[in-house]
């Protein structure tokens, strides 16, 4: 690579940034006052900016980047320098204006790092603008790489009654639930932060604290801990119940403080069915019906779930007559097999695959966290029904699938479940079938 004459004061990370513009000059056949004539910069201001003597802005970087055909961010690797002024000072604004435009381009973590410790360098206080970056860009759905900068700010600040902390705590459990199934730690990245937000809910700015409860209280119910969701729910409804007492005095909305009452309640009925306490559920399930109209709406077809479940099938021709969408068979599919091998009627189950038998078609291809959270419970039961049915190969496929599936969402319950039929069943498996199990209990570890 050419190397240009540099003066003895000239920093190595200008010096290389000036290298690299004019390696690529070089390259595309170009002058420097061609290069400046398409940037739009002064061909005077451009062979100062490149002697030295002045710094290149963040915005004048990026156009460089466009006229050289670069990747976006190719040249602001280098850039850091370029926010010292002559006094040898960070200037803040570039720094800020340089962090906005990092936070844009892929794999960017180390330059992050640095220019927010060249920001916190410079002055602690200014957290602050990282913590404004951050919602901006948290704001605009931009959630690319803003991980780290809260990260940083719970790191920073001390005082637990900063708002600004309990809301960094916040978002981070919102990123890792949106980025949870794209890796195998995902589940276990989102429980981690939510055991962090724990802490920190009841110090949530007020405007924010039912949206995080409710949060919770869906990531709980998903994963079923069901426990955990009824305690948070019992809490969403206490904090509402309390607002409804000052509806005046606080000039607070009643058709939103009666939404996330009737969301709470509606999570409470889904956690006493999951732990099989039927009459509490049912009872759950007509408070809000009384509550709502729309939910009363709700409130039929979870009823009949709950029914189902308890053993009673003879309303279920009528409900699934009225089911006939993919997401609401999706949701109907699980239970029914739950309830079919619980109550040993499976015929239920021969009939309803009989019927239907684009339901499994359509639960594959649903891969919502929801969808999975069916498809894991669909898998397993599955699985029994094959294989009391003397079906093992196809049995233990199934017992398999909902074994990964359990892995994913670091369901311990479904896991010791899902291991104990095959463990019981494990002489009906293949030599690959019993590799695979093997395979996914260490990968487990």
């Amino acid at each position: 690579m050419l190397r240009l004459m540099i003066p003895h004061d000239f920093d190595l990370e200008k010096a290389s940034l000036r290298d690299k513009i004019q390696y690529y000059l070089r390259a595309r056949g170009m002058k420097q006052n061609e290069l400046a004539l398409a940037s739009g910069i002064h061909k005077t201001a451009m062979s100062q900016i490149m002697r030295g003597s002045r710094n290149f802005s963040i915005e004048q970087l990026s156009k460089l980047e466009e006229v050289l055909g670069l990747n976006k961010g190719e040249l602001q690797k280098e850039s850091l320098s370029e926010c010292i002024n002559k006094q040898g000072k960070m200037s803040l604004i570039k720094c800020e204006k340089l962090l906005r435009e990092s936070l844009s381009i892929e794999n960017n973590e180390s330059l992050i790092n640095e220019i927010t410790g060249k920001i916190l360098e410079t002055n602690k206080n200014y957290i602050g603008i990282i913590f404004e970056i951050a919602e901006d860009k948290y704001k605009n759905n931009d959630l690319k790489q803003i991980l780290p900068l809260y990260s940083l700010i719970t790191s920073k600040i001390d005082n637990r009654l900063d708002e600004r902390l309990s809301l960094s705590y916040y978002r981070t459990f919102m990123i890792r639930r949106s980025i949870m199934l794209t890796h195998n730690e995902g589940i276990k990245d989102c429980k981690k932060a939510l055991s962090q937000l724990i802490d920190y809910l009841e110090l949530m700015p007020e405007r924010y604290i039912l949206d995080a409860y409710l949060e919770v209280i869906v990531f709980l119910n998903l994963i079923e801990d069901y426990h955990g969701t009824l305690k948070y729910a019992d809490k969403l409804v206490q904090i509402v119940n309390g607002r409804m007492n000052n509806l005046r005095q606080d000039k607070l909305d009643y058709s939103k403080l009666n939404y996330y009452h009737c969301e709470a309640l509606l999570y409470k009925g889904f956690a006493y069915k999951g732990m099989g306490e039927f009459e509490l559920s049912k009872k759950i399930i007509n408070q809000y019906a009384s509550i709502d109209s729309n939910y009363a709406k709700y409130a039929i077809g979870n009823m009949h779930l709950v029914e189902l479940l308890s053993g009673k099938w003879n309303h279920l021709e009528q409900y699934l007559k009225t089911s006939t969408n993919s997401k609401k068979m999706n949701v109907i599919f699980p239970v029914l097999l739950e309830a079919a091998i619980k109550h040993n009627e499976h015929n239920q189950i021969t009939k309803f695959l009989e019927e239907n038998g684009t339901v499994l078609e359509q639960l594959e291809n649903d891969n919502s966290a929801v969808g999975l959270k069916h498809k894991l419970k669909a898998y397993q039961y599955l699985g029994v029904y094959h294989l009391e049915k003397g079906q093992d190969h196809i049995g233990i496929e199934y017992i398999l699938k909902a074994l990964e599936m359990a892995n994913l969402f670091n369901n311990e319950t479904r896991i010791k479940k899902c291991w104990l039929i095959f463990t019981n069943n494990s002489n009906k498996a293949t030599i690959e079938q019993l590799n695979k199990f093997n395979k996914i209990i260490q990968d487990s570890l």
